[in-house]
């Protein structure tokens, strides 16, 4: 089975809503990745508590962060959508005080 061809083309798509990106910036950003992983519908990217080392761009498909009340019901508190990175702000944060 051949290997999946990565890119981060929904990344450059939002970019150039913003404005023009130079062939150079295109390909350094599609050669910035250095992982690709599937995530399962219901599993968390980033545990409370856990200080990650990289950041994760979202590739297709929705993530919501949020909260987990005294209940147990979670309380969304932002939606990402393909194109959005979903922690980056994380890179900054230690640890995280909340999943997604």
């Amino acid at each position: 089975m051949a290997p999946a061809v990565f890119t981060i083309r929904p990344l450059v798509t939002k970019l150039l809503n913003y404005g023009p990106l130079s062939a150079d910036e295109e390909q350094a950003l599609d050669q910035a990745s250095s992982s690709i992983r599937e995530i399962e519908a219901g599993e968390d990217i980033v545990l409370e508590g856990s200080s990650p080392d990289h950041s994760t761009l979202l590739l297709s498909g929705f993530a919501a962060r949020y909260n987990l009340m005294r209940d147990g019901k979670r309380q969304i508190t932002s939606l990402h959508v393909t194109g959005d990175f979903v922690d980056l702000h994380s890179l900054l944060m230690r640890p995280m005080d909340y999943p997604f």
